[in-house]
């Protein structure tokens, strides 16, 4: 984290935590591991993008005292939404309109933390979820961040069982192959 921010093409990355010196105070091992997770802002065409990796409240706590950028347009959820991280402080000094939870469909652990959604949406935080909307494309348009869920560009099986909904079933498919279309 104490090397100066690089450009990459039209992107300025830096690398945020952790810090020289940082130490985790996580009691079991694997905790203490991921609060040692990197930490990358990007900036690109005027959005800020955070990846903080797997980190705990303490690593956020280092990172607000350590770094003055932590203001973001969008963040990648730390720790797949566990309730061990993405404190009220955290999100207060980041202020995420976009949040991305990274998560796998009645995943063990139960991730995301309800307490975490609730923050971030108390937070007034758009949150889209891999479990939920599948695999998501962030792009900057025009200067507006627009996140498309692969989900809506899914032709999906239509149901032979209940003619009366084949047409909006039908819609559907054709409206996924339009979306598709339009962004190839």
């Amino acid at each position: 984290a104490a090397d100066p921010p690089m450009m990459i093409s039209d992107a300025e990355v830096a690398l945020l935590h952790p810090a020289p010196g940082f130490r985790s105070s996580q009691r079991k091992a694997y905790a203490a591991e991921n609060s040692r997770s990197l930490v990358v802002r990007i900036a690109l065409e005027g959005k800020v993008f955070l990846f903080p990796g797997d980190i705990g409240e303490d690593a956020e706590r280092d990172m607000q005292q350590s770094t003055r950028h932590l203001r973001c347009d969008l963040i990648k959820v730390p720790h797949h939404g566990s309730k061990s991280s993405s404190s009220a402080p955290f999100l207060s000094r980041t202020r995420p309109a976009i949040g991305v939870v990274t998560v796998g469909s009645r995943n063990r652990y139960h991730h995301p933390s309800p307490e975490v959604v609730d923050r971030y949406q108390a937070a007034g935080t758009q949150l889209f979820r891999t479990d939920l909307d599948g695999a998501l494309f962030v792009t900057v348009e025009k200067g507006e961040l627009i996140v498309r869920s692969w989900r809506t560009r899914m032709v999906q099986r239509i149901e032979l069982g209940g003619r009366a909904s084949w047409s909006r079933q039908e819609k559907q498919n054709w409206r996924a192959l339009w979306l598709r279309a339009r962004d190839a």
